[in-house]
């Protein structure tokens, strides 16, 4: 059995998971704790993404690369942070998108369409496969594999003499 809590504790919250365990031959079970008491903030780089599911405009996702702005306690985090923002506030429209990557995080306009031209093919693709039957979509995985065996091999212009390989230059 899993519960999820927020106990309130000296007018500060602050969350716990218990854990209920069963044993046979324990006498007296005791719940586990998970307590939060540090939290760091990070602000992220964005970069361009490849999801599909990005219909309109270049898709963003967050940078590998993050800068660390805060390191507090959670009660003094929920104190001073700012109140959430409304859902609607939070989507990006293609163009802010667009004019975010350009001028904000330095992408070229031939590298934000080429992004966007890269997600148009993964969706044809996917719609390809969509209509395919089982027996079919086997078939094209198996040629697939075949074909980069094939490609493989040829790249490594090995040819085997017995025991050794000689390796063509």
């Amino acid at each position: 059995m899993c519960q999820i809590r927020t106990q309130t504790q000296s007018g500060s919250r602050k969350s716990s998971l218990v854990v209920g365990k069963t044993s046979t031959n324990t006498t007296v079970d005791r719940p586990r704790k998970l307590q939060f008491s540090t939290i760091e903030v990070r602000e992220y780089n964005r970069t361009l993404g490849d999801n599909p599911a990005c219909t309109c405009g270049p898709p963003t996702q967050l940078d590998w690369d993050y800068a660390v702005t805060c390191n507090t306690t959670l009660d003094e985090y929920e104190k001073n942070r700012a109140p959430l923002k409304p859902r609607v506030e939070l989507h990006l429209t293609p163009f802010m998108r667009r004019y975010a990557m350009h001028n904000d995080f330095g992408f070229s306009h031939e590298e934000i369409t080429n992004s966007c031209k890269g997600i148009q093919k993964i969706r044809r693709q996917r719609q390809r496969t969509k209509g395919m039957s089982v027996k079919m979509e086997k078939r094209v995985v198996a040629l697939t594999k075949l074909f980069r065996r094939v490609k493989n091999n040829f790249r490594r212009k090995k040819i085997h003499y017995g025991v050794g390989a000689i390796e063509k230059s």
